[in-house]
């Protein structure tokens, strides 16, 4: 799934299941996630989303003002794992057992870097299988043959039931993504959405892809 809409679902799922954090900002999660990312774990050099601060953030509760403006974020800001402190860890470790600190957004978009881990161990179209969210959502019933094929299980003459959504977004239009913040995030993603078409092939290019 494109990292952005992906990060941005996981968040607005977050503040409903999570009361303690309603009042907290996208924004809020995402500077403090990249706090961590830069500062302790090593993982980027790229300028941060709120601006620049050197220690983990202790917020009040209160939700950055609507409207900012993100520093360009350079193609090479990511930093390779074999650079990373304690890389084992980096893409899943809390950054600290503050109420934002125990919520992982950025890292979990990183798929280029969780696939090569993956492919160590794995090879891909034979016990591994990538499918694009943007497929499964519009194909859904061609997916599903898909994967059972994939699987070595019959496919059955029954066609999915598409009709009800699990967890589906009652309220798309609360707390909309800021066009300045997606831009922000695009230009942090894209190094490592470039990565895709060499690890996946090229139906995963990112002109194909459009992320």
């Amino acid at each position: 799934r494109n990292p952005i809409d992906r990060l941005y679902s996981q968040y607005k799922m977050t503040i409903k299941d999570v009361y303690d954090l309603r009042d907290y900002s996208l924004e809020d999660m995402v500077q403090h996630e990249l706090l961590a990312m830069k500062y302790q774990f090593h993982m980027t050099t790229a300028p941060l989303l709120l601006g620049e601060q050197e220690t983990l953030a202790v917020y009040n509760g209160t939700a950055v003002a609507t409207s900012h403006s993100p520093p360009p974020v350079p193609m090479d800001h990511a930093i390779p794992p074999h650079g990373w402190t304690n890389k084992d860890k980096s893409l899943g470790k809390k950054s600290d057992y503050g109420p934002l600190g125990n919520h992982i957004l950025v890292r979990r978009g990183l798929y280029a870097v969780q696939l090569k881990w993956w492919l160590q161990h794995f090879t891909l179209n034979k016990n591994l299988l990538v499918l694009n969210y943007e497929d499964l959502k519009a194909n859904t019933q061609q997916v599903y043959e898909r994967i059972l094929q994939f699987s070595g299980i019959p496919i059955s003459t029954s066609e999915v039931n598409t009709t009800k959504l699990v967890r589906a977004d009652d309220r798309k239009h609360f707390r909309p993504l800021q066009n300045a913040t997606r831009r922000y995030l695009q230009e942090f993603f894209a190094p490592y959405n470039k990565e895709l078409e060499p690890l996946l092939g090229p139906e995963w290019s990112v002109d194909k892809l459009g992320w």
